[in-house]
């Protein structure tokens, strides 16, 4: 029996948790936000018991400027190699959800302020909706991270951080050595950098956007009342760190079901394509849903393409969503609004795979067992595109130095000088996320309904939740012992000189 017979209702963006919660029988509902020709995959379809409500932003009243503008800015335009770079996003979605909310405010009631959750999972980044939502309504509240716990959230439960070792969110290299000093410091200067970007957008972005809507938001509130963390990362990839009772793992695996068929034969124009014989081998390039090539710099599309034009002695299917005429892309290019990317990555021909990478995308070249190209765009997109790198599976381009020199020589790297090293690496990596004691999907779903099984506060406090969670700042980082200790060090200093003194006179 599931749950003492009883169907959850929960609330929940699109993950392998929400897929799998609803083919357990719980009554999930995924709400999202979505943009105008965003490439999802044709008859596309969820379990019976998941609901989607994608509501598309279209309001080019509300909407043309912040996309045109915010959302060319935020992909292509912006460095995210420090915590700066979530202001833009933050405010963006925040500007979306805003909008949604005060222009469809009946519907938005309906499907989710007058409804009573049994749990809303929501993501850690950019998605002010499920904050707003877990809030409003006093609902129990879980978040996922599909990357590394940023500090700026960690600190508000907290969950423990080893600054000694590991490196901060924002890596700007796959390069990080713990016993030198210089990589702590700049390490540690970026964490404390990331706490103050945190608390700014807390306060003056999100704060003033949703305070008619819910006057008690705030970042600290959504991180802290969580009952717990879900981590959909490859840990593998990750640097080793402490954890938490409070912190599960749904780090993926190659094994049994993702959501994602890997078994989707391809067939038709792209089949016929990638099997031509005249071909050394097939390059897949994909972007993920928001990333538009027509909201790029020409001068970045014309460098990728004559890229792309060059590898002649592959076939090329490229995620593209403009005219090719416009470009004078070559024959051996395949371009199509949307394609079957898990499906190519299986494809026995397939060497190369030039991504953006993101969750879904790294973690489907991982299993497809093909190395990878990656220009991160934003987010967590960087620190996984670094992570790649530090395990030797793939490399790294700026999207500020698209140029068509560096693509060339980095896909040949990859495809011809280091195919072999590259692909037996991948392999491996492979090879670890697959042995485990449980499939972490399956571990992630029995944590969830555990949590909902044993709903209560009491039992939370005793068991699970972390005992810093009810302390203060000064409190967790021991500065009111340490300065206690200090202050009676110098006392005894004081008190030892006046004795020495008074015995000389």
């Amino acid at each position: 029996a599931l749950l003492n017979n009883n169907i959850e209702k929960i609330l929940a963006e699109k993950s392998l948790v929400s897929h799998f919660l609803g083919k357990r029988g719980h009554n999930v509902t995924i709400f999202m936000e979505g943009f105008p020709g965003m490439n999802k995959q044709p008859g596309a379809k969820e379990s019976e018991n998941v609901t989607n409500h994608v509501f598309i932003l279209e309001d080019k009243a509300h909407f043309a400027e912040i996309m045109s503008k915010d959302l060319q800015i935020l992909t292509w335009r912006t460095s995210h190699t420090s915590s700066l770079g979530i202001i833009v996003p933050w405010r963006f979605f925040g500007l979306a959800s805003q909008g949604l909310i005060e222009r469809n405010r009946s519907y938005v009631d309906r499907v989710l302020f007058q409804e009573k959750w049994d749990l809303v999972f929501n993501d850690a980044i950019f998605a002010p909706m499920g904050i707003v939502t877990a809030l409003k309504t006093n609902s129990p509240l879980a978040f996922l991270s599909t990357t590394a716990l940023q500090v700026g959230h960690m600190i508000h439960r907290p969950l423990p951080h080893p600054w000694s070792y590991a490196p901060t969110f924002y890596m700007d290299s796959h390069v990080y050595d713990h016993k030198i000093f210089s990589s702590r410091l700049k390490s540690f200067l970026a964490d404390v950098e990331d706490v103050v970007i945190t608390a700014f957008v807390d306060h003056f972005v999100t704060r003033p956007q949703f305070s008619k809507i819910h006057p008690a938001i705030s970042l600290d509130r959504f991180f802290g009342r969580s009952k717990f963390v879900v981590l959909a990362f490859p840990q593998i990839l990750d640097y080793v760190r402490p954890s938490t009772r409070d912190l599960v793992y749904s780090s993926g695996s190659c094994n049994g079901e993702r959501g994602v068929s890997k078994s989707d034969a391809l067939e038709g124009e792209i089949k016929q394509f990638v099997d031509d014989p005249a071909s050394k081998g097939t390059i897949v390039v994909a972007f993920g849903h928001i990333v538009k090539w027509s909201q790029a710099p020409r001068r970045a599309k014309l460098n990728f393409v004559e890229a792309l034009n060059s590898l002649e002695d592959y076939r090329i299917v490229w995620q593209f969503d403009e005219d090719r005429k416009d470009y004078s892309i070559k024959a051996h290019i395949l371009t199509m609004a949307w394609i079957p990317q898990d499906a190519l990555l299986h494809h026995k021909r397939t060497q190369l795979f030039i991504s953006h990478g993101g969750l879904k995308s790294i973690t489907e070249t991982i299993c497809a067992g093909v190395p990878a190209l990656v220009i991160p765009f934003f987010a967590e997109q960087i620190r996984n595109a670094h992570l790649l790198e530090k395990s030797g599976v793939g490399l790294v381009v700026s999207k500020l130095n698209l140029t068509s020199d560096v693509v060339i020589r980095k896909s040949l790297r990859i495809l011809e000088d280091g195919q072999k090293n590259f692909k037996f690496k991948i392999d491996r990596l492979r090879s670890f996320m697959n042995d485990q004691i449980i499939d972490s999907n399956q571990n992630a779903i029995f944590w969830t309904e555990f949590f909902l099984r044993h709903n209560g506060e009491i039992y939370e406090k005793n068991f699970f939740r972390l005992r810093a969670t009810y302390m203060t700042f000064f409190q967790y980082l021991m500065i009111d012992v340490l300065s206690s200790i200090l202050i009676l060090m110098m006392i005894c200093f004081v008190a030892i000189r006046m004795c020495f003194k008074v015995r000389r006179e």
